[in-house]
C-alpha cells in the first residue's frame, strides 16, 4: 500500500502544503522559525506534517488538543483541509480528506474509491473503515508507521492494549470475529436447549393434562348417556301432548267452519236480501220526501206570486177610483182640465190589466191546488211505504250481528291455522331433536379418541424434543471447545508463542545496534505469578547490563533506544504480512535525547532500513544530521503561518 500525496491547508501554523510521499528514500524534516529571537527550528510546523498524517486518518493528533478547533490556523480562522491520496495493493485508488470549519464542507470527512465517495454515514464508521482498509488502528498507528516519543507507549502499555496491537497488525481480529460468532452460535444453542426444555416439560405438562382430560371425558360420556335417555322420554312425552293438541284443535276448527259456512250461505244470505229489498223502498220514500218538500217549495213560492198579483190589482183598482175623482179638476202634470172622456181612457187601460191578473191569479191557484193533491197522494204513498219499513233496523242489527259473528268465526279459523303451523313446528323440533339424540354417538368418544391421538401427536414429539437436546448437547460441547479454542488464550496464543521468537529477534538486532549488546529486551507471553503459577499474560521485560532490571529504572537514553527497537521490530512484523505492507514510515523527533554515538547508530539502522520503505521522514531539529539524509524537507515559519519552502 502506497501512501501518495498529502496536501495540507491552515491545519495548526502549516498555510498550504503539498507533497509526494512515495519514493522519497531518506528524507530529513527540518525547520526554519523566522522573525521569532532565540529559536531557529522548534515551533516551526515540522511536526505538523506527522499530526496531519493522524489527523486525516483518525480526526485525533500526536499532541493534546483542548478542542477539536484547535487544529485550524489561527491566522486565518477556517478552511483547514488535509488529503492523501493512497494506492492499494490490489491497485484501487483511495483519497482521504478530512475538513474542519471549512467555508464549503464544515467539519467533515470523506472517503473516495476510485474517485466514487463510499463515505459511511457517521465520522466513527468512516474512521473504521479507514481502520480497515489501512489495517491498523490508531494505537497501531502510532507504536509503527508513525513514531513519535509523545505517542509512543508500547513499551509501557497493559497486555489487553499489545494484545490488542497484536489483534490489529497480523489481522488477529477475524479470531476475535471467529469468537464473538461462536459465541452467539453458543447463546443460540443455549436458547435453542432452554427452549427444548421448556417445550419438553409443556409436552410433558400436555400428556399430563390429557390423561387428566380423557378420565373426565369418560364420566362425562356416562353422564351424558343417562341425560340423552331422559331427554328422549321427555321429547317423546312432549310429541305425545302436541299430538293431541292439535287434534282436538282440528276438531274445534271443523265446528267453527261449518257454523260459518251457516252463516254465510243460509242467515247471511237472507239478511242481505230482506235488507236490499228495504232499501229499495226507502230510496222509494227519499224520492217521495224530496217530490214532496219541491212540492211544497213551488206552492211557497207561488202563495209569494198571488200575494204580488193581488197587490197589483188592489194597486190598479185605488188608480182607477183616484182617477175618476179627477174629473173637472186641473191635471197634476199639464195643468189642463181633466175630462171624463180622459179618464175613461185611462181607467179602460187599468181595467184590462185586473182582467189580466185575475185570470193570471186564477191559474196560481189552480197549480196550487194540483200541487196540494200532489203532496197528499206521494204523503199517502210515502206513508203506506214507510209502514212496510218498521222492521228495516231489527234486520240491519241482526246483519250486523251475522257479520260479527261471521268475524270472530274466521278469526277463530285464522288462530287455529297458527296455533296448528305453531304445533306443527314443534313437533317438527321434537321430531329431529328426537333423530339427531337417537343418531348421536355420544360426542366424548370423539372427543376422547382426538384425545388419545392428540397424546399419542406429544409422545412423539417428546422422543423428538429428546433426541433434539442430545444433539443440541453435542454441539454446545463442540462451541464451548472453539469458543476456548478463538479466545485470547486458545489460538491467538499459540500464533502469538510463534511470532514472538521473530519479535525478540528483531527487537534484539535493534537494541543491540542501538546499546551494544548492553540492553536485553524479551516479549514474553506468559507471566509467572507470586504463587509460582503462569498466567496467558503478555508482557515486555527490559534487562539492562548496566542498570536496572525493567524498562522504567532505565535512563531517558536508554528507554528511547528500548523505544525504538521495539518499534522498528514492529515495523519489520506488519512488513512480514502478506498484506498492507505500508511503504512510509515518520519518525518524529527521534534523536532526543540520544547522544552522538546513539543519533549514528539511529542514522545507520534508518538507512539500513530505507530497502524495505519507499520513504522514511525524519522529523528533527538537530541539523548536523543532514548530510546523511537523501532529500531535506525545510519548514519555514513566518508570521505565524508555514509553508514548504525548499526541497533538496
Amino acid at each position: 500500500m502506497e501512501l501518495k500525496t498529502l496536501s495540507i491547508n491552515n491545519f495548526f501554523s502549516i498555510e498550504e502544503f503539498s507533497h509526494d510521499l512515495s519514493n522519497r528514500g531518506l528524507v530529513l524534516i527540518q525547520g526554519k522559525n523566522q522573525g521569532v529571537d532565540g529559536f531557529t527550528s522548534n515551533g516551526s510546523g515540522k511536526s505538523t506534517i506527522a499530526d496531519a498524517l493522524c489527523w486525516v486518518f483518525y480526526g485525533k493528533t500526536i499532541r493534546k488538543l483542548g478542542s477539536a478547533d484547535d487544529v485550524v490556523n489561527r491566522k486565518k480562522k477556517r478552511n483547514t483541509a488535509v488529503t492523501l491520496e493512497i494506492l492499494d495493493d490490489d491497485g484501487t485508488e483511495w483519497k482521504i480528506a478530512r475538513y474542519r470549519k471549512h467555508k464549503e464542507y464544515g467539519n467533515s470527512v470523506f472517503l473516495y474509491k476510485n474517485n466514487i465517495n463510499v463515505t459511511p454515514k457517521s465520522d466513527k464508521d468512516t474512521v473504521n473503515m479507514i481502520s480497515s482498509i489501512l489495517h491498523m488502528d490508531l494505537f497501531t498507528f502510532t507504536s509503527s508507521i508513525l513514531y513519535s516519543a509523545r505517542t509512543f507507549k508500547f513499551t509501557v502499555s497493559t497486555d489487553a492494549e499489545i494484545k490488542q496491537a497484536f489483534d490489529v497488525m497480523l489481522d488477529f481480529n477475524i479470531w476475535k470475529r471467529c469468537h464473538i460468532l461462536t459465541k452467539e452460535y453458543l447463546e443460540n444453542t443455549d436458547f435453542l436447549l432452554n427452549t427444548n426444555k421448556a417445550q419438553f416439560n409443556e409436552v410433558c405438562n400436555s400428556m399430563e393434562r390429557h390423561k387428566e382430560k380423557v378420565f373426565q371425558l369418560s364420566q362425562q360420556r356416562v353422564e351424558h348417556n343417562e341425560t340423552k335417555l331422559v331427554k328422549i322420554k321427555q321429547i317423546q312425552g312432549k310429541l305425545k301432548e302436541l299430538r293431541l293438541e292439535k287434534s282436538e284443535l282440528i276438531r274445534e276448527r271443523d265446528k267453527h267452519k261449518k257454523e260459518l259456512e251457516v252463516l254465510e250461505n243460509e242467515i247471511k244470505k237472507d239478511l242481505q236480501q230482506r235488507v236490499r229489498e228495504s232499501q229499495v223502498i226507502e230510496n222509494k220514500i227519499s224520492g217521495l220526501s224530496r217530490s214532496i218538500f219541491l212540492c211544497e217549495r213551488e206552492i211557497e213560492s207561488l202563495v209569494r206570486d198571488t200575494k204580488k198579483i193581488n197587490i197589483r190589482i188592489d194597486s190598479f183598482s185605488k188608480n182607477v177610483e183616484d182617477t175618476n175623482g179627477l174629473v173637472g179638476s186641473s191635471c197634476p202634470t199639464c195643468g189642463s182640465t181633466v175630462t171624463q172622456k180622459s179618464v175613461d181612457n185611462v181607467t179602460k187601460t187599468a181595467k184590462q190589466e185586473i182582467i189580466e191578473l185575475k185570470s193570471e191569479l186564477s191559474n196560481l191557484q189552480k197549480e196550487i191546488k194540483n200541487l196540494n193533491k200532489t203532496i197528499i197522494s206521494e204523503t199517502k204513498e210515502k206513508d203506506k211505504l214507510t209502514k212496510k219499513l218498521v222492521n228495516s233496523a231489527d234486520l240491519r242489527d241482526k246483519l250486523d250481528k251475522v257479520n260479527k259473528e261471521i268475524i270472530e268465526l274466521n278469526s277463530e279459523v285464522s288462530s287455529s291455522n297458527k296455533i296448528e303451523k305453531s304445533i306443527d313446528s314443534n313437533i317438527l323440533e321434537c321430531e329431529s331433536n328426537l333423530e339427531e339424540l337417537n343418531n348421536d354417538e355420544n360426542i366424548y368418544d370423539l372427543l376422547i379418541l382426538d384425545m388419545k391421538i392428540e397424546f399419542t401427536k406429544y409422545w412423539l414429539k417428546k422422543r423428538r424434543l429428546r433426541k433434539e437436546a442430545d444433539v443440541l448437547l453435542k454441539i454446545k460441547e463442540q462451541y464451548n471447545f472453539w469458543l476456548q479454542a478463538f479466545s485470547n488464550q486458545g489460538i491467538k496464543t499459540y500464533l502469538l508463542d510463534s511470532i514472538t521468537p521473530f519479535l525478540n529477534e528483531r527487537v534484539n538486532y535493534y537494541i543491540n545496534k542501538l546499546a551494544s549488546n548492553s540492553i536485553d529486551v524479551k516479549f514474553n507471553t506468559q507471566t509467572k505469578l507470586n504463587s509460582g503459577e503462569y498466567r496467558e499474560k503478555l508482557n515486555l521485560k527490559v534487562s539492562n547490563a548496566n542498570g536496572g532490571e525493567d524498562y522504567l529504572s532505565n535512563s531517558g537514553g536508554e528507554r528511547r533506544r528500548v523505544d525504538l527497537a521495539v518499534n522498528m521490530a514492529l515495523q519489520d512484523l506488519i512488513a512480514s504480512r502478506s498484506n498492507k505492507h505500508i511503504n512510509v514510515v515518520f519518525y518524529d523527533e527521534v534523536f532526543d535525547p540520544l547522544d552522538d554515538i546513539g543519533c549514528e547508530r539511529v542514522i545507520e539502522l534508518l538507512q539500513e532500513n530505507i530497502s524495505n520503505k519507499s520513504s522514511i521522514f525524519v522529523i528533527t531539529h538537530n541539523s548536523t544530521l543532514q548530510s546523511y539524509f537523501d532529500n531535506v524537507l525545510t519548514i519555514v515559519k513566518n508570521k505565524g503561518l508555514s509553508r514548504l519552502e525548499e526541497e533538496n
